[in-house]
């Protein structure tokens, strides 16, 4: 998301300002979850946050370059809330089992992995962005060249 306020000539205070109420409301939540795990299921509060962060992202569905940062406000403490309440559970949900001896290596190996998986997917998402912006950029000289209409 930053790299499309840089695009928009954002300076990085402008952009700690949008982003930031990602991180804000986490803080006061992710305390509160601990209570939650106590009174009901952990899958049942992942699904509660996973379905919380996929509105969120339904609610950026009509962006476009156009938007500026008071447009993200509320997806923004939408997304937050709904990660809170993801994160924690599947540290639970991963390290469920384990002996108390073993359970500093789980969770560092359940935290590696995780990190791996973000940096993999941002990867592959990046080489993505990339492939189809060189493919659409052919199409729009190939046919700025032939003349072609459509």
């Amino acid at each position: 998301m930053s790299l499309a306020y840089a695009q928009q000539h954002y300076n990085a205070e402008q952009i700690g300002l949008v982003l930031a109420w990602t991180g804000l409301p986490q803080l006061i939540i992710i305390p509160l979850v601990p209570y939650l795990v106590k009174r009901f299921d952990v899958r049942f509060i992942e699904f509660v946050g996973i379905s919380i962060f996929a509105a969120s992202c339904f609610m950026n569905v009509h962006l476009s370059l156009d938007n500026a940062g008071d447009q993200f406000f509320l997806p923004n403490i939408v997304r937050a809330i709904g990660q809170a309440l993801v994160l924690t559970p599947v540290t639970v949900i991963t390290t469920a089992g384990i002996s108390p001896t073993e359970a500093g290596v789980a969770s560092g190996l359940s935290n590696m992995l995780r990190n791996l998986g973000g940096a993999a997917g941002t990867a592959m998402l990046a080489t993505l962005l990339t492939k189809r912006e060189q493919f659409h950029s052919n199409v729009i000289v190939t046919r700025f060249r032939t003349g072609s209409p459509t």
